[in-house]
């Protein structure tokens, strides 16, 4: 270890502070009172400026040791910087990761004799054990506001996972979202903030990934940059993957797990963990990564081991919604199409010939907190026009909500026609001295489509208003549906004894009833009784008035 520097044109001794300024393009960097702590971090607030002073990043106190930490400064400070619009626009290539490097060297050198590179071998992770705190000290500590970077589906240092069969659109979302991302765009009806992505595509052409990303308006979208199969690593190449730089991105998707993982099979558990180890590592040091899978056949697991959906911090299912209306009886993702593999010939028959497809995102896992609801996008890919990309989960609603109110006026005027029918037949009955037991009137309800249910509550419904419900003496205190205004005991077996029956067993012994109660009733008149009278319009003869026998009543 060499002796400790006394002169240093950036670090000043006497007030143990940093402080460098860039003449090329008008930035400066402060580090103010780098102290080691007992855990043996570096502690410091750090102040980054733009162009004529203008703040960037103000008393942010880092770890200068940590990577996590610094990698974090740099991705703020461009955050910072692309906020700024045009006033921003010449920050947008400096590496402020690089330059708190070179603080950290010039800080350990004047202080310790040592470089940069020395101090982080003997740093924190020569020993993490000490790094032990205890809770109430931990959570003392200042840490920064969690902000996500898309709604409800990317957030910084989380892995998000979006699973669905092959074909479906995933990809096509992917590019949408990385474009609206790169260039401040808008995502499911909100601004986003503009980040650096990464896009990994290993599973397409490169010719088919640049008319795509042209079509989502890529051509201005500066941060974001592509790796195709011809060049992208897999992700089982370690020594790759060691080397990302990880300063000059906010974001990375991989399209897909299956083409970036290929040779490993679900047998192959350490090689998994392996390739899960080097994604981890990157999203624990702030990387918000977008991983596509695809799902088996049936459509109900993803492809691969299930090590993949343990380390997933958001998982999504996708489903197809193209051309799907919900029925507003229960919620809208429980009634989505088949996703398996057989459905193949109804899918494409609801997408033959379209240039618009929905595409539904059902949570099934959500670290971040509480699990979102499900939502649904609606890709329009027409071919001589700029592609979009919407939400659409207002408007199905909607849609479920207009289909279940005219089912239900459907099923009313249903039931009403259904009431009007039973009407007509009580009123028949009740001509005949037969009148609809409440048991009949149930099984002519399910005979005109009506459930049990519907049937015995049309029958209470309609009580009073297109009949009445008396009960009528016999065996068993049946229940009867009588027309308006009839009252059961006086006309249907009550004290005068008209009808000895509540109901005839057959359409004959109707017809001897009315016989004996009619013209026949001669045979057995009193002596003394004028033949004319004897005859005379009984309840069931032809030359009874017009007026039902029961209004007469």
């Amino acid at each position: 270890m060499s002796e400790p520097s006394q002169v240093n044109p950036y670090y000043d001794r006497q007030t143990n502070t940093y402080a460098r300024s860039w003449d090329d393009d008008g930035t400066s960097l402060d580090v103010l009172h780098p102290q080691r702590d007992a855990f043996r971090r570096l502690k410091a607030e750090v102040i980054a400026r733009g162009k004529y002073g203008q703040l960037l990043l103000g008393r942010s106190v880092i770890d200068l040791f940590s990577d996590v930490d610094r990698v974090r400064f740099h991705q703020n400070a461009h955050a910072r910087a692309a906020s700024l619009n045009g006033d921003g626009e010449h920050l947008a290539d400096i590496d402020w990761y690089a330059r708190l490097l070179e603080a950290l060297d010039t800080i350990c050198s004047a202080q310790d004799g040592e470089d940069g590179a020395e101090a982080l071998h003997g740093g924190p992770s020569d020993n993490p054990w000490p790094l032990a705190k205890d809770a109430p000290t931990w959570l003392a500590e200042p840490e920064e506001a969690f902000e996500g970077l898309a709604k409800d589906l990317i957030a910084p240092g989380a892995i998000t996972e979006m699973a669905s069969p092959r074909g479906l659109g995933k990809t096509q979302v992917s590019l949408a979202l990385g474009v609206a991302l790169a260039t401040g765009g808008r995502f499911r009806g909100e601004r986003v903030k503009p980040v650096r992505v990464l896009l990994l595509d290993r599973d397409n052409p490169e010719a088919i990934v640049k008319q795509r990303l042209r079509s989502w308006g890529a051509a201005d979208a500066k941060n974001l940059r592509v790796l195709t199969r011809q060049n992208a690593p897999a992700l089982q190449d370690k020594a790759a993957w060691d080397q990302f730089p990880l300063q000059d991105y906010d974001v990375l998707i991989v399209d897909s797990v299956g083409a970036s993982t290929e040779g490993i099979t679900e047998k192959e558990g350490k090689q998994t963990t392996e390739v899960m180890a080097t994604i981890l590592d990157l999203a624990r040091k702030g990387l918000a990564i977008v991983l596509l899978q695809n799902v088996t056949k049936d459509g109900l697991n993803f492809k691969g081991r299930g090590e993949w959906a343990d380390r997933a911090d958001i998982l999504y299912e996708v489903r197809d919604a193209t051309g799907f209306t919900p029925s507003g009886k229960k919620s809208w993702w429980l009634e989505l199409p088949p996703a398996g593999e057989a459905a193949w010939g109804e899918r494409a028959a609801r997408r033959k010939s379209r240039v618009d497809f929905r595409l539904a995102f059902i949570p099934s896992k959500f670290r971040l907190g509480v699990e979102p609801e499900p939502f649904c996008l609606k890709l329009r890919l027409p071919p001589d026009a700029p592609w979009t990309l919407d939400d659409v989960t207002e408007q199905l609603l909607m849609a479920g909500e207009e289909v279940r109110r005219e089912a239900e006026e459907a099923k009313q005027q249903q039931i009403e026609q259904a009431a009007h029918t039973l009407a007509t037949a009580v009123a028949e009955r009740a001509i005949k001295n037969n009148p609809i037991l409440k048991t009949e009137a149930e099984t002519f309800l399910r005979a005109e489509d009506l459930t049990r249910r519907e049937a015995r509550q049309t029958i209470d419904d309609y009580d009073g208003r297109l009949w009445t419900v008396e009960r009528l003496p016999g065996k068993g205190d049946p229940q009867a549906l009588l027309p308006l205004g009839v009252a059961g005991s006086k006309s249907f077996g009550g004290e005068n004894g008209t009808a000895g029956k509540t109901k005839p067993d057959t359409e004959s012994e109707m017809s001897i009833s009315a016989a004996r109660m009619g013209s026949g009733g001669a045979n057995h008149r009193p002596a003394n009784q004028p033949q004319e009278q004897a005859a005379g319009p009984g309840i069931f003869s032809a030359e009874a008035s017009e007026k039902p026998a029961w209004e007469e009543l």
